[in-house]
């Protein structure tokens, strides 16, 4: 569906249908035959385009097959029906007023939907972007020490957990990723839930610290790569890790759900990648730092500015997750403080390329980044 929850039109709603069956439809609606599908597609669209005629049709409908309708006006259109729809049902699919689209899906064409709509794209137009509220002020001061303090902590992180697997660490499943029993070794050896050690977890190995050895009885451990970061200063490697977090498309808030064929999604295994993931988090980053210097913000006024920005109902859930993992995470990387953008937060941005307003997805990672904690 399109972001106004719109589906496709009769023509191409149709475009597969025999030609028999077009105008079994064109005639259950009340119109004469044609000689050919694509008058009779075009007859069809004139009817539904018809606010008097489309009106009276409507007005024939069962109660059952109106309130059909009204589930699906708004979006999403498609919507299930078995092998041997109700009557209801009936109604509407030999009227065209939902037109199959597989085996048991069907669609609410879109100049149905327009009709219903009374012509509306959206249900309530907002040509205004909705302001994203701050909910708590801070002295910048405050809010760069909270992250700064959080920085270290970050990096302290790492490196206590690439020192558990310094020495044989966990096995690689044959599936690839990490065990729920190994997360929860680790989770106990860093002192923290399994959510929060997942995403450390996640973040070496964006930052190419961590990888399997290759070898034939695979485990986990830390690169060459983790040896230079180590000689690295303090805001270095905190720039290092910050850089490959705000790039990766691997989303560390999916680790314990379920995939499309309810396989548990572990830590490190495939399936984590979401290309929506950089450029959620950018745009997220960016808002905070059109707030005043300390502003924290209101989590609900931020999700629905992305929401208006991106209206697609597909979307709409994952980008509001990635949103509000966006913030947490920050948070436990200390590039925000007490929910505040940091100085060396707007440093990290900076140093990536400009993001517009209404933002498309990020061409790939970004480079170095002078921040510091």
């Amino acid at each position: 569906p399109s972001p106004t929850g719109l589906g496709p039109t009769v023509a191409e709603a149709t475009a597969g249908m025999s030609p028999t069956r077009v105008q079994e439809i064109v005639a259950a609606a009340g119109l004469p035959t044609t000689h050919d599908p694509v008058s009779a597609v075009g007859a069809l669209t004139a009817l539904f385009t018809d606010r008097t005629r489309m009106s009276a049709l409507l007005d024939e409908a069962p109660a059952e097959s109106v309130e059909v309708l009204s589930r699906l006006v708004w979006g999403p259109p498609y919507g299930q029906v078995t092998a041997d729809p109700a009557r209801h049902l009936r109604w509407l699919l030999d009227r065209g007023l939902l037109l199959p689209t597989a085996p048991g899906t069907v669609v609410l064409p879109r100049e149905v939907a327009l009709h219903l709509r009374a012509g509306r794209a959206h249900r309530t137009p907002e040509p205004v972007p909705p302001p994203v509220a701050v909910a708590r002020e801070h002295r910048p001061q405050v809010v760069d020490a909270a992250a700064a303090g959080q920085a270290h902590t970050a990096l302290a992180t790492i490196e206590e957990l690439l020192k558990e697997w310094d020495e044989g660490g966990p096995a690689v499943l044959r599936a690839g990723g990490l065990s729920v029993r190994d997360l929860k070794r680790t989770a106990v050896a860093l002192d923290l839930p399994e959510p929060m050690a997942a995403f450390w977890v996640e973040l070496a190995y964006a930052a190419g610290l961590v990888a399997s050895d290759g070898e034939a009885d695979e485990r986990y451990g830390a690169t060459p790569a983790y040896d230079d970061w180590q000689e690295l200063p303090a805001p270095q490697r905190w720039a290092a890790l910050a850089t490959a977090w705000l790039a990766a498309t691997r989303t560390a808030g999916l680790i314990g759900g379920r995939d499309g064929k309810d396989r548990t999604l572990s830590a490190l295994g495939p399936h984590l990648d979401r290309s929506a993931a950089p450029e959620v988090r950018g745009r997220v980053l960016a808002l905070l730092a059109e707030l005043p210097e300390g502003a924290t913000p209101d989590p609900e006024a931020l999700l629905a500015r992305l929401c208006w920005e991106r209206p697609s109902p597909s979307s709409r859930d994952l980008r509001a997750r990635i949103a509000q993992w966006t913030l947490n995470e920050a948070e436990l990387l200390g590039v925000t403080g007490r929910g505040a953008l940091s100085t060396h937060g707007r440093a990290l941005l900076t140093a990536t390329p400009a993001r517009p307003s209404a933002p498309e997805p990020s061409a790939g990672p970004p480079h170095t980044v002078p921040a510091t904690p």
